[in-house]
């Protein structure tokens, strides 16, 4: 009776999360990192922007055939701005050239 419910279980668990690794992690683009002077908070705007358009490149490349991804890179940033749903400064710092480098994790919205 053990190794039934031990099976069982296994079974149901293999289900369970088959849709749940597969759903959410090509909507996400990690670790994009920009860099540029940041004097003020328009700037600091730009490289975020900067960072969107990167982001929308590398997630645009892991989707779709080199000849459908050429189409896109040519895309407004309105329009990247419309389809992000999430994005988190993970670090934000200085090189040696004194300017600011910031890393991003954007998180595109399945529905749009």
């Amino acid at each position: 009776m053990n190794k039934f419910f031990f099976i069982f279980c296994i079974i149901v668990f293999l289900f369970k999360t088959q849709t749940v690794f597969s759903n959410n992690l090509i909507y996400d683009v990690n670790n994009i990192e920009v860099s540029g002077k940041i004097n003020k908070f328009s700037d600091k705007e730009k490289l975020i922007h900067s960072a969107f358009q990167k982001a929308f490149k590398n997630f645009i490349n892991k989707t779709l055939l080199k000849e459908d991804a050429a189409r896109l890179y040519k895309t407004k940033i309105n329009t990247i701005k419309d389809l992000v749903f999430a994005y988190q400064i993970i670090k934000e710092k200085k090189n040696e050239s004194k300017e600011n480098v910031l890393i991003v994790n954007i998180k595109f919205d399945q529905k749009k």
